[in-house]
């Protein structure tokens, strides 16, 4: 009785007491009906259709015995089920339906579990504050009565961090500013795919605020697409110079021939695949507007996750140069002033993946005019093999 137009998930006769009939599965027909019979003799039921997808209950007595449907499509009549209602029936089926939901709750334990033993080795190497612990529990225990979509604890909730940036996130009109200093901003590519390229570019063309630079330098990709993008956006905007390194010297070399081509009396750090908010640019000259002495600038800033939403957060306190011996907390967006990069020679070869960490100690020991915007205005790209996904992706730092 096995046809190819219809799949059955469940078919089963069920209660002890009270029996009753369940199919549900699809039908690969446009039109069709189903009949249900009891001993030879037709009985009511209750149908439910959604496209090919159905569900067919029908309740029945002890005292009906031989159950059978058909399935009635293009003038034919197919059986599609046929069974005994016997208590034994029942209680098979009744058992069988108690042993799935065991073992789907083994299975989602064992699935928790794996999941917890991940993220914490990720996030925390298991160096875990108990509090945080016992918040996680707690968590989970509500989720679980309140029959939440995950039942693991995100401690950053994309949903309720896109409701909040949709609540909280507001940046100033542009306006006219009398202090407009040129921004270089520098941008070491390797292999990046054009989408990321394209859109990291864009982000910066996009910008409120105008005079800048856009200081590119390929360390000798093999990627074809990287190639070509870098000329199509270099014909683009005259904004835009591109420099092809011959030989592949890794990010500080191809950072500091970008320091070399900028132009600017600022330099703004950006990865090749990273977007900036719209107003990011515009925000740090506003806050030069009022104090031109500011050496170095750094702002908050979240990850856009491989869905393409914004998730992870980091507001960072204000200069805090006890954190920053400790970890890189600026990170970016940064923007420092050219002049002191260029008096500590840029980006130290050797210390690739820390080289940003490095620069700012050697920085901040020129000058303490450091100013924080507490604002989200740098997005990280959540790509395979960045440390915006995973912190162990770039273990030689």
């Amino acid at each position: 009785m096995k046809y190819n137009f219809i799949k059955l998930k469940i078919k089963q006769i069920d209660g002890i007491k009270n029996p009753l009939l369940s199919l549900i599965g699809k039908v690969k027909k446009e039109d069709y009906d189903f009949e249900v019979e009891a001993d030879g003799e037709k009985i009511p039921f209750d149908i439910k259709k959604d496209d090919e997808k159905f569900t067919l209950t029908s309740v029945l007595t002890k005292q009906q015995k031989k159950i059978k449907v058909y399935l009635l499509t293009d003038d034919e009549k197919y059986l599609i089920f046929n069974k005994r209602n016997s208590i034994f029936t029942r209680i098979h089926s009744k058992i069988i339906r108690i042993t799935k939901i065991f073992f789907n709750k083994i299975h989602l334990i064992f699935h928790m579990f794996k999941k917890a033993i991940n993220f914490f080795w990720k996030e925390y190497h298991f160096l875990v504050p108990p509090k945080m612990l016992v918040k996680y529990f707690k968590d989970f225990l509500k989720r679980v009565k309140t029959g939440g979509e995950s039942l693991f604890y995100d401690p950053f909730d994309i949903n309720e961090y896109n409701a909040w940036l949709r609540e909280n996130e507001n940046f100033n009109n542009p306006k006219k500013l009398d202090y407009n200093p040129l921004i270089s901003i520098l941008i070491p590519v390797y292999n990046i795919g054009k989408k990321y390229l394209s859109e990291c570019l864009d982000s910066i063309l996009a910008q409120t605020y105008e005079n800048f630079e856009i200081c590119l330098v390929d360390d000798c990709s093999t990627n074809e697409e990287t190639i070509s993008t870098l000329k199509e956006y270099s014909s683009k905007d005259k904004r835009i110079r591109v420099k092809y390194r011959k030989k592949n010297g890794h990010i500080s070399a191809t950072t500091n021939d970008a320091l070399k081509m900028a132009k600017g009396e600022f330099c703004a750090l950006v990865d090749d695949d990273d977007l900036l908010s719209p107003n990011a640019l515009y925000e740090v000259v506003r806050k030069l507007n009022k104090d031109k002495s500011i050496d170095f600038i750094y702002s908050d800033e979240d990850k856009i996750n491989l869905n393409g939403r914004r998730c992870d957060p980091h507001f960072k306190p204000d200069w805090s140069p006890d954190t920053l011996l400790s970890l890189n907390y600026i990170c970016h967006l940064a923007v420092l002033r050219k002049s002191i990069m260029d008096e500590i020679g840029g980006f130290t070869i050797g210390l690739e993946g820390a080289q940003d960490h490095d620069l700012f100690l050697r920085f901040t020991e020129k000058t303490n005019n450091i100013c924080h915007i507490s604002k989200i205005l740098y997005h990280w790209r959540m790509v395979e093999g960045s440390t915006a996904l995973n912190l162990d992706n770039k273990d030689y730092a």
